[in-house]
C-alpha cells in the first residue's frame, strides 16, 4: 500500500467520525429544541390570551348584526332620526369599569326596574317602529359612580345613552337570573339555554374586569 493510498483511508476514517458525532449531537439536541419551541407556544399563547382578555376589558364589543334584520332594515337612522349605532365608547379602566350592551344583562322583561327600558332613557315612550335599534350601553363600576366616571361616559341626548350598576348589584341580578334559566324548562317552553349562556359571559366579564 502506497503511502498516499494509506493516508486516504485514515482521512476518510476521521470524516467518518466525525460525521457520527456530529449526527449524534444534533440527535441529542433536538429533543431540546421541540421542548423549547413547545414552551415559546404555551408562553405566546398565554400572551395572547392575557392581550384577548385586557382587549376585552378596555373595549366594548360591536353589536353582531342580525343578517335578516339587516336587510329589512338597512336604513343608518332611527324614525325619530338618532343613529342605530352610536359612536365607540371611551375606554373603560380595568379594575375599575368594564362596558356592555344592554342585552347582556337579558331582555327588558328581565331587568326592567335594574336597568331601564330598552329605548332612549330621554323619552317617555315606547312607541317606535319595527326597525328602530337602539344602541343602549351600561357601565359596571366598583363602589360608588363619581363624578368622572359619569363624565367619562354621559348620556348625550341624541347621541348617547349609558345606564350605570354598581359591580355587587349587577352580580347579584346575574346571579339570581342564572339560577332561575338553571331550572328545568316545562314542556314546550323555549330554549333558554343561549340567554344563560350570554348572562354566564357577562358575569364572568365582571370578575375578570372589575374583580372583587
Amino acid at each position: 500500500m502506497g503511502l498516499a493510498t494509506y493516508a486516504d483511508e485514515r482521512m476518510g476514517r476521521v470524516y467518518l467520525v466525525l460525521v457520527l458525532v456530529l449526527g449524534c449531537s444534533t440527535a441529542r439536541s433536538e429533543p431540546t429544541s421541540t421542548v423549547a419551541t413547545g414552551a415559546a407556544t404555551a408562553s405566546a399563547a398565554r400572551e395572547g390570551a392575557v392581550d384577548a382578555a385586557g382587549l376585552r376589558c378596555r373595549a366594548l364589543p360591536a353589536v353582531p348584526d342580525d343578517a335578516a334584520r339587516s336587510r329589512d332594515c338597512s336604513a343608518p337612522h332611527n324614525s325619530d332620526g338618532t343613529p342605530k349605532r352610536s359612536a365607540p365608547a371611551p375606554a373603560s379602566e380595568r379594575g375599575t369599569t368594564v362596558l356592555f350592551h344592554l342585552e347582556d344583562f337579558g331582555p327588558p322583561s328581565m331587568q326592567l326596574g335594574v336597568l331601564g327600558d330598552a329605548w332612549w332613557s330621554w323619552e317617555r315612550g315606547g312607541s317606535w317602529e319595527p326597525c328602530d335599534q337602539f344602541d343602549i350601553r351600561v357601565v359596571v363600576h366598583r363602589g360608588a359612580l363619581d363624578d368622572a366616571t359619569r363624565a367619562r361616559f354621559a348620556t348625550v341626548r341624541g347621541r348617547s345613552d349609558y345606564r350605570y350598576i354598581e359591580r355587587g348589584a349587577a352580580t347579584r341580578y346575574l346571579d339570581a337570573r342564572i339560577a332561575e334559566l338553571a331550572e328545568p324548562a316545562e314542556a314546550g317552553a323555549d330554549d333558554l339555554g343561549s340567554l344563560r349562556r350570554r348572562l354566564e359571559l357577562t358575569r364572568r366579564t365582571i370578575d375578570e374586569c372589575v374583580p372583587r
